[in-house]
Parts: structure tokens; C-alpha cells; sequence
């Protein structure tokens, strides 16, 4: 697992409920050996009925749906 220090977070652009989604990468997790990669990110999403609500979720990396954001994006 790697945690990334706050002030050097990369950037994903996530795609979840429909929509694409800028995520803050909180965490790399490796299983398998590296076979199966997941990040730990923080995102705003809409949860029971409330619009950008900030939460933390766990996704496989799946490259149709995620996509790393040059460094120095903000």
C-alpha cells in the first residue's frame, strides 16, 4: 500500500454514476502482486439525493473508467 502525503495527492478523473468525477487519490493499494491495483480516493458524489457530497471510496483501477490527470493539476 502507498499513502500519498497531503500536497502531493495525484489527480484521477473517475467515472461513476454516469458522469466523470475529479478525485483526489488518497491511496495505492496492490494485490496479487501487482496483479490487481485499487485507489483509495476521496470524491464528490451524489448520495441520498444530496448533490457533491464528499466521500471516500475504494475502486479498481479499470482504465475505461479511470484516467490520471497530468501532475500539477488542480
Amino acid at each position: 500500500m502507498r499513502v500519498f502525503p497531503y500536497g502531493e495527492q495525484p489527480l484521477l478523473r473517475v467515472r461513476a454514476q454516469g458522469h466523470w468525477h475529479t478525485a483526489v487519490v488518497l491511496a495505492r493499494y496492490e494485490y496479487d502482486g501487482g496483479g490487481r491495483v485499487a485507489y483509495q480516493v476521496d470524491i464528490n458524489l451524489t448520495l441520498a439525493g444530496l448533490h457533491n457530497v464528499g466521500t471516500t471510496r475504494t475502486y479498481w483501477w479499470d482504465p475505461k473508467t479511470m484516467k490520471p490527470l497530468p501532475p500539477g493539476t488542480r
